[in-house]
């Protein structure tokens, strides 16, 4: 007999801070949190990225269930990274300058004054 389409499974993304895009080696993805749509066949990948913190790559396993109607699930489900803040590289926002202002004008030195006479 043929065999039925698989039925997506929802995978939920999530990150912390919220706000990452979260790709699918599949191809789908979204900004966190948010849930895409998975019809897989085999292990698969996201990669949390965030500007200013490290990318994070989580493995996804297939689960197939033996049986006459094999229930697929995903695991881990949701999905979840803890993304770090990349330090050091980072540049301050930049404030408001103090207004320069202009040096004094260098008072003149005395006159060379010889010594008194002994």
């Amino acid at each position: 007999m043929f065999k039925a389409a698989p039925t997506p499974i929802n995978l939920q993304l999530e990150s912390k801070p919220p706000g990452a895009e979260a790709k699918t080696s599949l191809g789908p993805g979204c900004r966190t949190p948010c849930a895409v749509p998975i019809t897989a066949s085999a292990d698969f990948t996201v990669t949390f990225t965030l500007a200013g913190h490290q990318t994070q790559t989580v493995p996804v396993q297939l689960i197939e269930r033996a049986g006459a109607e094999p229930n697929p699930r995903l695991a881990p489900n949701p999905a979840y990274a803890e993304l770090e803040v990349i330090t050091g590289t980072i540049k301050p926002r930049p404030g408001k300058k103090k207004p320069r202002v202009a040096a004094a004008p260098a008072t003149a030195a005395p006159p060379n004054v010889d010594p008194p006479p002994r």
